[in-house]
């Protein structure tokens, strides 16, 4: 069987409920995504897919490597801090597989692995980047966009671009994909085209008529706005006043938030441009579209601005889209629990029919997307490290109704997600979850020990298990030298 043609399509920092083939409307609002609705329509849509690190590099990294954060050691964003790990090239799993299938390779957009070495020299055939949109944008003496005078602070993270659509970043980065995809067609080989934009990650600084397209005076709060914050974390506390978020009204969150959903469109556009393409090529039976983002956003749950220190769904819960014509089942759903980002690389290995690694941590979920069944864990983790602010080590286990969070530093954190979707009621002390809680740290301690977590130790065990046999098992003053 020919092998597919293979286009990656990801934003940066998209919540899950932004786009509307879920059903949702946050904020009150219905956040118009036509394409994206088309591609769930003509396949599938997970509905707990969840990131793996609520951060960009980490994130991305597990989505080139097939391995979580922990592992790959890319455990903040990369050139911000002391541990400043980055990967090789030859650590990219993805690349590797692809260009040993004989498989026509480019990358588009936002990188954000390496500051140093750029895709092509990983190997990809083909980059275009960020900065290239720069100085395109020089090129035309058009002054660069509008950006926040302290990227620090929330009041920055929105405004409008004056330049016209098709000489916005979006549209130039889908103009160079499309060029790719053209290029590529023309050959018998297959090919990989990633399409990777940075929004709607701030700042949303965008051009009409997205900036005015959803009325500030129509988002409505989230009941997580409301939360009073009892009982949890306190760097959760603390947060709000890193991006100087603190000193929102609901008016500046308004605003914000608007701007975001414009993003949103705009992008949706760009991906429907993408659709379009492949249509007016034929290559909607030989391609497999596959559309994400590397995590969430709180976007005032909790009033909480950005990312980060927390490992509420907001920011966890990711969308994740599949169509392949032809092969996966049209308007079909999975409810499955996948590791995105982790699972992506030997989606892509398998789909490539390219072989899958050994230290790759991931489970392909092409046989999901097929329809076939697949035996996966009852429930996801999802881990953090620390980001500009400084390091801070959180774990996360969810399943379909309950999420523990261990925090090393600070209280835990536990919800009744069938009785409090939003995340508001820390019940980790009520006495009639404790065996709940219990089961869950057995579960997260095991998902530590096969991951090779680094906080498998005699130590972390038996904080969380009070386990001795379990604690022995671990790395620790019985099974180390010191």
């Amino acid at each position: 069987m020919k092998k597919p043609n293979i286009v990656v399509i990801t934003t940066d920092q998209q919540r899950f409920d932004t786009v509307s083939a879920y059903g949702k409307a946050p904020y009150g609002v219905k956040v118009k995504t036509d394409h994206l609705d088309q591609l769930a329509a003509e396949g599938v849509r997970f509905t707990n897919a969840f990131t793996c690190c609520p951060l960009c590099s980490p994130a991305r990294t597990s989505f080139l490597t097939g391995t979580y954060p922990h592992t790959h050691k890319t455990m903040t964003n990369t050139n911000l801090h002391p541990l400043d790990n980055q990967i090789q090239p030859g650590d990219d799993l993805v690349i590797n597989g692809l260009r040993e299938e004989g498989y026509h390779t480019a990358y588009v957009g936002k990188w954000h692995v390496n500051n140093d070495i750029n895709p092509d020299e990983f190997g990809y055939e083909h980059f275009v980047g960020l900065g290239d949109y720069d100085r395109y944008r020089a090129t035309l003496e058009i002054p660069a966009a509008p950006q926040t005078k302290y990227y620090a602070t929330a009041m920055g993270g929105y405004g409008d671009d004056p330049i016209d659509l098709e000489r916005s970043r979006p549209a130039y980065l889908t103009k160079a994909a499309i060029g790719y995809i053209e290029q590529f067609a023309k050959e018998e080989q297959p090919f990989f085209v990633r399409l990777d934009f940075h929004g709607p990650h701030f700042p949303s600084v965008i051009p009409e008529p997205y900036a005015s397209m959803y009325r500030p005076e129509d988002i409505q709060p989230i009941p997580s706005f409301y939360d009073d914050m009892t009982r949890k974390p306190a760097v959760q506390h603390n947060t709000p006043k890193y991006w100087e978020a603190d000193r929102f009204t609901w008016q500046d969150w308004q605003k914000l938030i608007a701007k975001y959903m414009g993003e949103c469109t705009l992008i949706d556009d760009m991906v429907g441009r993408v659709l379009d393409k492949l249509a007016e090529l034929g290559l909607d039976e030989d391609t497999l579209v596959l559309f994400s983002t590397d995590h969430g956003d709180h976007l005032g749950a909790h009033k909480i601005w950005d990312k980060a220190f927390a490992l509420y769904d907001d920011n966890c819960h990711v969308p994740l889209l599949a169509r392949w014509k032809g092969r996966i089942p049209a308007n079909s759903v999975c409810t499955e629990f996948v590791s995105h980002y982790v699972d992506m690389c030997p989606t892509i290995l398998e789909a490539a029919g390219a072989q899958i690694p050994e230290q790759v941590q991931g489970q392909s979920f092409l046989p999901l997307c097929l329809g076939q069944k697949q035996e996966r864990k009852p429930y996801i983790v999802s881990e953090f490290h620390g980001s500009h602010m400084g390091f801070y080590t959180i774990r996360s286990i969810r399943t379909e109704k309950y999420k523990y969070i261990f925090h090393t530093g600070a209280d835990d954190e536990f919800y009744d997600l069938s009785e409090d979707p939003y995340e508001m009621s820390n019940r980790i002390e009520w006495p009639e979850y404790a065996d709940v809680v219990k089961e869950l740290k057995l579960h997260l301690v095991e998902w530590m020990r096969e991951t090779r977590d680094h906080l498998y130790t005699e130590y972390m065990v038996y904080y969380l298990t009070k386990n001795e046999d379990l604690a022995l098992q671990a790395p620790g003053r019985g099974r180390v030298k010191w």
